[in-house]
């Protein structure tokens, strides 16, 4: 997993629950906290320090990871410059996930893991993908196409079925436009 999904992370449990849980939350996890955003690290620390952050914070796993997701999007769209404007809304950069955005990534980050995404039926207010991941990581993709709504100015809402056995980071995703 890239060191920047790492970074950010800690950035952002340190902007909402403060340094002390930042920290409390790495010893929990038992990880070394140190983390470049060039690096590569084992998706398992991030889901240590998921875990334990729920523990200490009484918050569930899945509430973290998608206000996470909605949180970095907005990282994520301005180290890659332009690339969210080349999309109408957060729907249609949610679409081309796999077509565009990625292939993008793997020019940056060749050795990126990425998730894989499948469009199965796209009309004007509503979007339905299936997302596979070698990570559980599916609150945390929730996360992200909250925040694409919020970066385009959309009130999204956005279901998820998990497909496969539990525990694994196999999804059918719905994702809904608010009529204002």
């Amino acid at each position: 997993m890239k060191g920047m999904m790492f970074t950010e992370f800690l950035e952002f449990i340190e902007e909402q629950f403060g340094f002390d849980v930042a920290d409390q939350m790495i010893e929990k996890a038992k990880v070394s906290g140190s983390y470049t955003l060039v690096g590569n690290y084992p998706p398992s620390d991030m889901v240590a320090m998921v875990v334990a952050l729920a523990d200490i914070t009484n918050t569930p796993v899945e509430t973290l990871q998608e206000l996470y997701g909605r949180h970095v999007f907005h990282r994520i769209a301005a180290l890659y410059d332009g690339l969210a404007e080349k999309f109408s809304c957060a729907m249609d950069l949610i679409a081309h996930v796999e077509g565009v955005i990625h292939p993008n990534v793997k020019k940056l980050y060749p050795d990126a893991e990425l998730p894989t995404f499948g469009t199965v039926s796209s009309h004007a207010d509503e979007l339905v993908v299936d997302y596979d991941s070698a990570n559980p990581f599916v609150p945390l993709c929730k996360g992200l196409m909250l925040g694409a709504g919020d970066f385009y100015g959309e009130q999204l809402e956005v279901f998820y079925e998990e497909l496969g056995e539990k525990d694994t980071a196999v999804a059918r995703f719905t994702v809904r436009r608010c009529k204002p």
